[in-house]
């Protein structure tokens, strides 16, 4: 069969006999035979077993866990082609699941194509007789253990196998992920655990001690398998933040702050939404994470309000802010879902307001509570087209019109893409 696109997961898709394919590991333009075919009620997902025909675009991937691993999508397939796959992606879904049919901008190029991430979370598993870390398997629980990601920084990857070394012939009963964090070469590693007593602790800070000079260890307590960390921390060695600076800012990253893993497209996004404002602008930064973004739109404007549910992440901002001497920066730790609504209310100028939530995208008492007071202009950042799509389209028929669509790869390899959207009442 001939693949003529590719999915919203980078899967080829193939059309015969009236029926969907979706190919894993296909790109567009190549004939294939296909295995493992399991039928659904309107589709089938299968996998290449053969490549009859080979796309020009197709290159081999760096990562030997690459189609096993689920970290990556489309490390086969080159990257300027890449750059148009998320570039049609997000009008595409525009267009699908919100009715827009809308120009979308060329997607900003990482700097990076490999090795970029600052942070990763690796699930720790059982097999063999011990302990074993790694990634998870494509839509699965099921892990593999890796030696290496190629889309992580070298402190990390420096960190997995100090780790995995550690683990070996070990059974360690309740630790469940190592989460790392890199930081200016210097590192955050949290480990989540059932249980504050952990026999192997001890040993383990020592092995990190001979090896690594600069780090921060923390543990997280956390009992609920649907989540990875909890909000209660506990520092085991070292300062409790890592100190740093970006675009003008000094600011500190600790455990639980959330900041965007790209460094690079990082500065690109941030550069692209203060474009947006004005020093008489009053703004609303939901879902504002450690609060880097609005400390730097408080530099530009008149008053700038951060709202986050993560207390970990306040404290980082409100100490932030203080080390800046930023005096019209306000910081409200709490659930977007309350605290916006009310926040509208309550300020009588005119304002603008960015959304940048996470991949479930915003609640309804968020949006709604925009299109009733309706501020001058929306930023939204969206990690997620299809929510992106739902939401803007509640914005527009309440009022708003869409005056920019930019997509940047924060997460090459992989089908994810970062999109920014100027709305406008």
């Amino acid at each position: 069969m001939k693949v003529v696109d590719l999915g919203i997961n980078g899967e080829g898709i193939a059309k015969e006999d009236g029926k969907v394919y979706f190919v894993k590991g296909a790109l567009v333009g190549e004939d294939v035979t296909v295995k493992k075919c399991v039928e659904k009620s309107r589709f089938t997902n299968c996998e290449v077993d053969r490549i009859l025909v080979k796309s020009k675009d197709r290159v081999k991937p760096q990562c030997p866990y690459f189609s096993v691993c689920g970290g990556c999508q489309i490390q086969h397939l080159c990257y300027e082609k890449q750059l148009e796959y998320k570039q049609k992606l997000v009008k595409e879904t525009l267009k699908k699941v919100g009715g827009f049919d809308t120009e979308v901008e060329e997607c900003i190029a990482s700097p990076k194509e490999y090795f970029y991430r600052n942070k990763n979370v690796f699930p720790v598993f059982f097999e063999d007789g011990h302990s074993q870390i790694g990634m998870f398997m494509e839509n699965s629980k099921t892990c593999v253990e890796i030696e290496k990601c190629f889309i992580a920084e070298p402190e990390i990857n420096r960190v997995l196998k100090i780790t995995s070394d550690f683990l070996k012939d070990k059974f360690i009963e309740g630790f469940r992920y190592l989460v790392v964090r890199s930081v200016d070469g210097k590192v955050i590693i949290t480990l989540v655990v059932e249980k504050k007593e952990i026999s192997f602790l001890k040993k383990y800070l020592q092995t990190l001690q001979m090896n690594l000079k600069d780090f921060i260890l923390n543990l997280n307590i956390n009992t609920d398998k649907n989540t990875i960390l909890s909000n209660e921390f506990i520092s085991v060695y070292g300062d409790d933040s890592i100190a740093t600076e970006d675009m003008g800012i000094q600011h500190s990253i600790n455990a639980g702050s959330f900041i965007q893993v790209n460094n690079e497209i990082r500065e690109k996004l941030y550069a692209s939404v203060l474009e947006n404002f004005s020093e008489n602008d009053i703004v609303i930064d939901a879902y504002c994470g450690a609060g880097l973004l609005s400390a730097m739109i408080a530099r530009k404007v008149r008053y700038c309000y951060g709202v986050e549910i993560s207390t970990e992440a306040i404290k980082a901002a409100n100490d932030m802010q203080r080390k800046n001497k930023i005096d019209n920066l306000y910081f409200i730790n709490g659930d977007c879902d309350k605290e916006i609504p009310s926040l509208l209310e309550n300020i009588e100028e005119e304002f603008s307001v960015i959304l940048d939530p996470p991949r479930k995208g915003c609640t309804e008492n968020v949006l709604n509570g925009i299109v009733a007071v309706r501020p001058q202009k929306v930023v939204y950042v969206s990690c997620n087209p299809i929510t992106l799509a739902k939401d803007l389209k509640i914005l527009v028929n309440g009022g708003y019109k869409l005056k920019k669509v930019q997509p940047f790869d924060m997460f090459p390899q992989t089908s994810n893409v970062e999109t920014l959207v100027i709305l406008e009442k």
